[in-house]
């Protein structure tokens, strides 16, 4: 009995440990990029970019507000395209696509795509968005050491998030997401941080579906109206 006892007593002190660890490395993060405090009064951000895709180059515009909405605005061939999300549904509109008006995208694909609406990202509050992290061996990336987090999500859905031990800045992550009915595990990079407003953001972003995006400039907390994420009938 006495034995048991004493493994209880060291596998709670082990989860403890572990939980603490994960802890410890967001808080590490919340600071690198500019605070906690400071990224609790992030509520909307637009950033110019120029992206780069297939060989391909063409302006993009990102809009967000704070668990309100989600905007890329891009011209292609001389055509005004975007894609939007809110609260309730998404929308896309690619003329080029043979789209004549905006179209709403499957539900399933808006349920993959809401988490881009916490701007403040996935650290501030993970438990009470119902979310938790699983500390995972450190790996190298461009041999560098990172450490690895994996979050899972109130629905389920899974991240690997990859956090580089020198800045404590998220450099890369994996997530599973549609594409083309698919689903497929997208890795997004990021890179070239700077100091915004007293924010560290990447100046260069990269995934398979939006191509390289150069940013060329952040504008943070400016007035958006409502009416930028949402469907004129």
């Amino acid at each position: 009995m006495n034995k048991l006892m004493l493994l209880t007593s060291i596998l709670c002190m082990s989860l403890a440990l572990h939980s603490q660890s994960v802890d410890e490395i967001i808080a590490l993060n919340l600071k690198a990029r500019g605070g906690e405090e400071k990224i609790r009064g992030l509520k909307t951000m637009v950033m110019e970019c120029v992206s780069n895709r297939q060989g391909m180059e063409f302006p993009v515009k990102l809009s967000f507000a704070n668990k309100v909405g989600f905007r890329l605005d891009m011209q292609i061939m001389g055509m005004d395209c975007f894609m939007l999300i809110n609260e309730k549904a998404a929308y896309n509109y690619f003329p080029m696509r043979g789209q004549a008006k905006p179209e709403a995208m499957p539900e399933e694909l808006h349920k993959g795509m809401i988490a881009r609406l916490d701007i403040q990202g996935d650290f501030v509050d993970y438990k009470e968005k119902g979310a938790n992290f699983k500390l995972l061996p450190e790996e190298k990336l461009d041999d560098q050491p990172c450490y690895v987090l994996l979050s899972t999500n109130k629905e389920g859905k899974e991240k690997t998030i990859y956090i580089d031990k020198k800045t404590n800045l998220v450099i890369k992550d994996i997530s599973k997401t549609e594409v083309e009915g698919e689903e497929r595990e997208v890795a997004s990079t990021y890179s070239d941080f700077q100091t915004i407003d007293g924010y560290v953001l990447p100046m260069t972003l990269s995934s398979p579906i939006n191509g390289d995006m150069k940013v060329s400039k952040y504008i943070i907390n400016t007035a958006l109206k409502p009416e930028l994420f949402e469907v004129k009938d």
